[in-house]
């Protein structure tokens, strides 16, 4: 800590180095906070689908991958909304979109968790889609009864 002339010198230094960390611990999600969350949301994604893999169908991994999957294209197109649309040169227009991302994001999270409970879940249809793609030729039609329905 530097040396003050006076306590009045101490308490404005004081008070602009507290003014200083509110300004950067409003910034929680600015710069190196954001991007390592970012990498947490894809290593979890990843983590996911190789457990959905190997262990199968299970709901913890389905609810898992129904919360990182929304947040994954949330904060996506929050850097690029960020970078392209800036709210230095368009105030209104990025904040439109940014309201628009969220209430997307909204409902996308409520649509997986419908998906999840309700029908056959992420990582089961995931693996059907897989095994559809691998076992359909192009030219040939696909039958009804090559798809699996839920019977709840």
């Amino acid at each position: 800590m530097p040396k003050f002339r006076d306590s009045r010198e101490k308490k404005e230094y004081i008070k602009l180095a507290t003014k200083r960390n509110d300004i950067a611990a409003k910034g929680r999600m600015e710069g190196s906070y954001h991007w390592a969350l970012s990498k947490i949301v894809i290593a979890g994604i990843l983590g996911c689908v190789v457990a959905s893999g190997i262990i199968g169908h299970h709901m913890f991994i389905d609810v898992l991958l129904g919360v990182l999957l929304p947040m994954h294209v949330y904060y996506t197109f929050q850097d690029l909304i960020y970078d392209y649309i800036p709210s230095r040169r368009y105030p209104s227009l990025n904040k439109y979109l940014i309201w628009v991302m969220r209430i997307i994001t909204v409902i996308g999270l409520f649509s997986m968790f419908k998906f999840n409970t309700e029908d056959i879940g992420i990582s089961d249809a995931a693996k059907q889609a897989w095994k559809a793609a691998k076992t359909h030729k192009p030219d040939e039609e696909l039958k009804d009864e090559d798809i699996y329905y839920d019977s709840n």
